[in-house]
């Protein structure tokens, strides 16, 4: 079982890049990424929930997130020192960090990495995973390792949503310049084509929820 629930979107509407520019209007808004579905990999993590991130740039079609906890999180749930790294694509997943894990007794100091490639939104990804945890207290030592790697020959994988509560003018800056490059000229007989960053945001299935810019 996953020892944690990142928050999964629904499939349904996709939403225009025209809508999603309005986001940063928003507090937050919910960016989708694709992450295989890897059971060795999400059993092996301890919990931890309450995670944000802000868009730290955007090199099309991958987004660069730095991740930490809520605000006013308990360190029961999320207790992250330095921002985790999360890059996703059409055909990246990469996510990096620390993390330490109260839940458990003794607590658990974690580092993990993900790193995986697909060929278009979870479909053939092939992966590699490696996480090692300590911790002690009160005369009780824990700790272990894992280090392993996978690939799938069909699509496996989900839509999530991060909530993003910052960086959200990178999002509008690269979705205005795709808009301008994509705008049909005389020199190109008037052919319009889509720029990678939207077809990446747009292709990933979300459903509007709370009003504009939340995409849950």
């Amino acid at each position: 079982m996953r020892s944690f629930a990142p928050l999964k979107l629904a499939l349904g509407l996709s939403l225009s890049l025209s809508t999603l520019a309005l986001a940063d209007d928003a507090t937050t808004t919910t960016m989708p990424y694709y992450q295989p579905d890897w059971e060795e990999a999400w059993s092996a993590m301890p919990s931890y929930t309450n995670v944000e991130g802000s868009i730290v740039s955007i090199h099309s079609p991958d987004i660069t997130y730095a991740m930490s906890c809520t605000s006013g999180a308990e360190s029961s749930t999320c207790s992250i020192k330095k921002p985790w790294t999360m890059i996703a694509g059409p055909e990246t997943f990469k996510q990096t960090g620390t993390y330490t894990a109260f839940d458990w007794t003794p607590a658990v100091t974690v580092t993990y990495d993900w790193d995986c490639k697909m060929t278009s939104y979870s479909e053939s990804p092939s992966c590699s995973f490696s996480l090692s945890y300590t911790g002690s207290e009160s005369g009780m030592e824990t700790s272990s390792s894992i280090e392993t790697s996978t690939s799938w020959d069909y699509t496996t994988g989900s839509p999530y949503g991060l909530p993003v509560t910052a960086g959200l003018d990178k999002l509008s800056d690269a979705v205005a310049s795709a808009e301008a490059e994509a705008t049909p000229t005389a020199s190109d007989g008037g052919a319009m084509g889509i720029r990678p960053v939207e077809a990446f945001i747009t292709a990933a299935p979300v459903v509007l929820a709370a009003g504009v810019g939340a995409l849950f």
